[in-house]
């Protein structure tokens, strides 16, 4: 009887040590993210970073883990994989806005200027994964997030590249017609060290130029002339090669640890804004939350100028969490029709454009049920339909060609 509740025991520990400790470093995950470190380690750093948000206890977080193993084998030499658990660093889940479990953000190559920030003060805007919890889709997105820093060189353009700003160039000459994730990836690890270009191997001007009759092959141009490369066509090998022969420039400033990484709120003024083309909806909806009533103004003109009184209240009451915008449906069809809205009018979605989604209101039109809903949006508990792209809005109809058809 002890021996059995011993081994109990000794199975409900192995149990919650898997549970607790989702990965180790023998996953090839960065594990040792913390405040002190954000901006020099993910910030301060070329390479594409790709960090899981979770919490040992979350079951969709310990689903996930499994997949996310992978998802560190199939980048690996690509981009960064990390793992932040939110339980232990709180202030990075503060900083970007941590809400649902698991949460994936992509943090690219660019630095932008910090908003609100001294000039010369960097940051990363982060991009939030919004697909299928597949290692093979996980990473197939971030890959096609790879910036291309690599340029097209044939013996039309090699002098341009030659006097471009950097002392040392790199070519690869190869048969391929774009370059791969690979070569992207190196390209953006020492994208502030060199210019990186790609040859095609039938360029024959320009293999001659260099003196090449094997491919695919990697090289140097400097002052001190041509340096091959003779090891394998993989990352690190190709990397430990660069770091000595690319000098290092001087780097913008590393911004402060993340409790200041999180974007500025927008500034709005209450207002109901109608939509008339595609440039009012970029520009009143560039990113952020933002209520679209799709109304019929000629059903019922009366009740209409009533619903946008309520609306005009509406926008005083949310203004700091959502834009209020309408469109006519009688003057855009085509727009309305992507949204596959319910039978009638007033319909109502939420705008997510950062996120190229949708979230469909279906309820009563009253202050309470609006700010109840809002409030579910806000928790990221709306249901989101995934849209990408975004409709587009219907460029407006040449009154006089209408009526001439009409005719």
């Amino acid at each position: 009887m002890i021996v059995n509740n011993w081994l109990n025991f000794v199975f409900f520990l192995a149990v919650l040590e898997s549970v607790v400790c989702l990965y180790s470093p023998n996953d090839n995950i960065v594990l040792d993210l913390t405040k002190e470190n954000f901006a020099s380690k993910v910030v301060g750093d070329p390479n594409l970073w790709l960090i899981e948000f979770y919490a040992p206890w979350c079951g969709h977080c310990q689903s996930l883990a499994p997949e996310w193993k992978k998802v560190s084998a199939k980048l690996k030499g690509l981009i960064k994989v990390a793992a932040v658990n939110v339980d232990e660093q709180k202030d990075i889940a503060a900083a970007f806005q941590i809400q649902g479990l698991p949460t994936i953000k992509l943090f690219p190559s660019e630095l932008q200027q910090r908003q609100g920030g001294k000039q010369g003060e960097f940051t990363k805007r982060p991009l939030e994964y919004q697909g299928p919890r597949s290692a093979n889709a996980i990473a197939n997105w971030a890959v096609s997030q790879l910036p291309n820093l690599v340029k097209q060189v044939n013996s039309q353009n090699l002098e341009e590249f030659l006097q471009l700003d950097y002392p040392v160039k790199v070519i690869l000459f190869t048969d391929k017609s774009e370059a791969s994730p690979l070569y992207k990836a190196i390209a953006t690890q020492f994208r502030y060290r060199g210019a990186f270009g790609l040859a095609s191997s039938s360029d024959n001007e320009l293999a001659a130029h260099f003196g090449v009759t094997t491919f695919p092959i990697l090289f140097t141009v400097s002052t001190d002339g041509l340096l091959f490369y003779d090891g394998p066509l993989k990352s690190e090998e190709i990397s430990s090669w660069l770091e000595p022969l690319l000098p290092v420039p001087q780097r913008p400033p590393i911004p402060e640890p993340p409790k200041q990484a999180r974007e500025q709120p927008i500034e709005r003024k209450p207002e109901v804004v109608e939509l008339v083309d595609q440039k009012t909806l970029e520009s009143k909806c560039p990113r952020g939350l933002c209520m679209l009533f799709f109304l019929d103004p000629l059903a019922d003109p009366e009740e209409h100028t009533k619903f946008l009184e309520f609306l005009d209240t509406m926008s005083k009451k949310f203004v700091k969490e959502s834009r209020i915008l309408w469109v006519d449906v009688n003057k855009a069809p085509l727009f309305v029709s992507e949204f596959n809205l319910a039978f009638g009018y007033p319909q109502l979605v939420m705008l997510v454009p950062n996120k190229k989604a949708i979230v469909p209101y279906r309820g009563n039109f009253s202050e309470e049920s609006l700010e109840e809903w809002l409030g579910l949006v806000l928790l990221g508990k709306g249901r989101p339909v995934r849209m990408d792209p975004l409709p587009k809005i219907d460029e407006p109809t040449d009154s006089a060609h209408s009526e001439k058809e009409e005719l």
